[in-house]
């Protein structure tokens, strides 16, 4: 019996996840914010939201916010599960925080967590609960659960809106990347959403919604979840880049902007801060910094011709430049090290 325990134990721990997660407030958000901090330290290390490998919890940035969680200890954990939303912001010109309906269904999320229930049923109980429990919630928001299995190494998603998932392989090439839900009702930037209170939400999706997907993981698979600030400021190549970046070094660059970069990165700034090393630090932390650091520096460049541009075009709208936005990243990786790769894989 204490063979076949000890057993059970490494075959989970060697396909369990790393997890780890980062995220910064919108630039201009960041302005209103250094008049506060200043005297207090740095502002752009402030202004960083970071769950580090082995933590856990939800975590808000400025209106998304990030989760992540697992069923059993670390090296056991059964079943990972993390998740990204992102609060509207048109409620704010109502005096309504957006932040505070992307924070209460991801926590929502995190309470009904049960491994026997499908994602959409998942979605629809945490949402449905918060409809009668949280009669003082008003707002909307866009949410991206994932949930991995370790005795399967099977990933399951469910999207709602423009934040999203991809998955990368070894070599960090795309795998798999969930569609944007961008345009509900054919109006642009209008992503589809789930709304509070319950006299609002039948006029919004409904969780049963959402898209679903799945995907087993290989060794070295890499999974990127993130709200639409990465997305509308990072095209997958550049993506790609930084995870080999990241990966590839030993010693890792990280960007580090200084009180002024927080404000209002310029090229030099983020230049010369690229220059300093940080000693020895994780590489999917590392790359989930730089993730972050990168698309709040695009977010600002004016003349940068932005995914979000793209979009515009297909729309047949004009707009130049990166996209100011709350940016939050979820990363999780299979280590390729630790794997077992005579475990049987279970079949999409």
């Amino acid at each position: 019996m204490t063979q076949q325990l000890t057993g059970s134990i490494r075959k989970f721990a060697s396909s369990a996840l790393q997890l780890c997660a980062s995220g910064r407030p919108a630039l201009y958000k960041l302005q209103q914010q250094q008049q506060q901090k200043r005297g207090e330290g740095n502002e752009a290390e402030l202004s960083m939201v970071k769950l580090g490998l082995g933590q856990s919890g939800v975590r808000q940035i400025g209106e998304d916010a990030i989760l992540i969680g697992q069923t059993g200890g670390d090296c056991d954990a059964e079943f990972s599960y993390f998740g990204v939303a992102d609060g509207v912001g048109g409620w704010r010109d109502q005096g309504i925080d957006p932040g505070e309906a992307s924070l209460a269904l991801l926590d929502g999320c995190r309470s009904v967590f049960d491994a026997s229930t499908s994602l959409k049923e998942l979605l629809t109980r945490a949402h449905g609960d918060l409809l009668n429990s949280r009669r003082d919630l008003i707002g909307s928001t866009t949410v991206c659960l994932a949930r991995y299995s370790t005795e399967t190494r099977r990933l399951d998603v469910a999207n709602l809106g423009d934040s999203g998932l991809c998955v990368m392989d070894a070599e960090f090439q795309l795998r798999m990347r969930t569609q944007f839900q961008s345009n509900m009702g054919g109006v642009f930037n209008c992503p589809m959403q789930l709304a509070f209170p319950k006299a609002l939400s039948g006029q919004y999706p409904k969780p049963g919604e959402c898209e679903l997907y799945s995907i087993v993981l290989e060794p070295g698979d890499v999974v990127l979840m993130a709200t639409d600030g990465l997305w509308d400021n990072l095209y997958q190549k550049t993506i790609e880049e930084i995870f080999r970046h990241a990966f590839q070094a030993s010693r890792i660059k990280v960007s580090e902007p200084k009180t002024a970069a927080a404000a209002q990165p310029t090229k030099s700034t983020v230049d010369e801060s690229a220059e300093v090393e940080t000693e020895a630090s994780p590489p999917l932390e590392a790359a989930s910094r730089i993730l972050v650091d990168a698309a709040t520096y695009l977010s600002a460049e004016q003349s940068y011709f932005s995914p979000f541009c793209q979009s515009a075009k297909d729309a047949g709208l004009k707009y130049v430049g990166g996209k100011e936005d709350d940016i939050s990243v979820v990363l999780a990786r299979l280590c390729p090290s630790q794997a077992d790769v005579s475990t049987p894989k279970a079949k999409l």
